[in-house]
């Protein structure tokens, strides 16, 4: 029986030791133990198979394994032995999501492969959309700071504004006794006391006075009511005039005289518009002017007709687009809008007129919201009508929130980011300072004593606030300087 015996032995072995060949896709890597294809005698047999592992992402995340081998990012691929179940977690970088496998696995979940093969998976990760923006975040400032306070020589504030760059103001009051007129002063902030600086810009008592921020200082447009004359003079940030540009022209007869407006650009510079008899017809024209009061182009041409339609409104948008209007005593107006240059944008439309001056407030998507206002003093405002879409050839309903507050006043505030609106109806802060959003998204309050229409905020954000009239006969300011900004 022995030699029986011998043989049944050597074919037992022959059995388990796995054969000479492997799958074609396995890997020789020395000894295992237990599976098929594993040399279960401690060394002696031929060596075990093992499976490439493969895993690739899309995105920002990490994949790692278990048993260890996986950490992708880094390595990306590794040699398990044949039969391993292997799993794979994914997790997203922050900021992003894990959306998913493809290739031997699906789904969200975590990657459960059996290595009987070369396998291959692929991790997607998205990114997630930023968080909602606080759109009001840092808008309203938390208080009120100590004001530094302006006295001018007479009663009757007429409200001032500040420059974009020294933060110094030019303030108003009317001057004289039996004959009244307006006179600004400039002032800056220095140890927190107002302290007066440069020159005088004197009006008339027959015609409008009006003062301008400009990144290089200071604009005043002067018009003369009985000859219709005016003119735009420019002033340094210290109150020093540097230029003079004549807009409109005295004529003799007065019902030849001129009708002139100006508009300031929100970057700088001013765009003028002027009606005048010229040759037997009244023409309408155009100039444009930089931030120093220089021309930046020659008087162009807008319009001609034998009869007066002055000009009775300008506007600057963002782009620098202008927008200008003309009527007579009808119930309809024409607008247009032309280039910086002074090339017509569009033709002339039609646009409902009501009583009183043209108001047109650039908002901060580019158009042109446009009101009216009392044609007597105090020239209070009226609701808003509605807004010009630059480029747009008609007048288009106001936003909601702009037409929740009528009247009152209402300034580009913190660069851009934000308005500022008082004295209104129809706010959500009564008698106080109203912070909205570029949206109009009401962004809180702020209580500031003596806030009335009269008031202004300045180009770089300072705030200007008449003091009721005090008993030593003096115009009074509190100014904030860059309180906005």
């Amino acid at each position: 029986m022995r030699p029986f015996l011998w043989v049944a032995a050597v074919a037992v072995m022959v059995s388990c030791g796995g054969g000479s060949s492997s799958p074609s896709t396995g890997t020789d890597a020395g000894s295992g133990s237990g599976g098929p294809g594993v040399d279960a005698g401690g060394g002696n047999g031929p060596p075990a198979r093992t499976w490439m592992l493969r895993v690739s992402a899309s995105g920002s995340g990490t994949i790692v394994s278990t048993p260890s081998g996986i950490d992708c990012g880094s390595t990306c691929s590794a040699s398990f032995a044949d039969a391993a179940r292997v799993g794979l977690t994914a997790t997203p970088a922050a900021g992003w999501k894990f959306s998913g496998w493809s290739g031997a696995c699906s789904g969200t979940g975590d990657c459960l492969v059996t290595m009987n093969a070369e396998t291959a998976v692929q991790a997607a990760f998205d990114q997630l959309p930023p968080p909602p923006v606080d759109e009001c975040a840092g808008l309203t400032p938390a208080s009120l700071p100590q004001s530094a306070v302006a006295s001018l020589p007479d009663s009757d504030c007429l409200g001032g504004t500040s420059d974009d760059g020294n933060g110094n103001f030019v303030l108003g009051h009317l001057a004289g006794f039996d004959t009244r007129y307006p006179v600004y002063l400039f002032f800056t902030i220095k140890d927190g006391q107002a302290q007066r600086i440069g020159e005088q810009i004197q009006g008339s008592d027959q015609g409008t006075l009006s003062v301008f921020s400009q990144p290089s200082g200071f604009s005043a447009f002067t018009f003369t009511g009985y000859t219709g004359a005016s003119a735009l003079r420019s002033f340094s940030h210290d109150g020093i005039h540097t230029s003079t540009q004549e807009v409109a022209t005295a004529r003799s007869p007065s019902n030849d005289s001129p009708w002139s407006a100006v508009a300031v650009d929100p970057s700088g510079g001013t765009a003028l518009v002027r009606t005048q008899f010229d040759n037997g017809s009244w023409v309408t024209s155009y100039r444009r002017l930089d931030k120093t009061g220089s021309p930046e182009t020659d008087w162009v041409s807008v319009t001609s007709a034998s009869e007066l339609t002055p000009v009775r409104a300008v506007g600057v948008a963002l782009s620098g687009d202008v927008l200008v209007m003309v009527g007579d005593q009808s119930a309809t107006w024409k607008a247009r809008w032309l280039t910086r240059q002074g090339n017509p944008i569009t033709g002339w439309f039609d646009v409902a007129a009501q009583a009183g001056a043209r108001e047109l407030q650039f908002l901060m998507d580019g158009s042109l919201a446009f009101r009216s206002r009392s044609p007597r003093y105090p020239f209070s405002a009226g609701p808003w009508q509605g807004r010009f879409e630059d480029g747009m050839a008609s007048l288009s309903p106001a936003p909601q929130w702009l037409q929740q507050r009528t009247g009152g006043k209402f300034s580009v505030i913190r660069n851009g980011r934000a308005f500022a609106s008082w004295a209104a109806t129809g706010g959500s802060c009564g008698s106080n300072l109203e912070v909205l959003a570029v949206s109009g998204k009401s962004c809180g309050c702020v209580t500031v004593p003596n806030l009335i229409e009269v008031a202004s905020a300045g180009r770089d954000g300072s705030l200007i606030v008449p003091r009721p009239e005090p008993s030593v006969n003096k115009c009074q300011y509190d100014l904030y300087p860059q309180f906005l900004r």
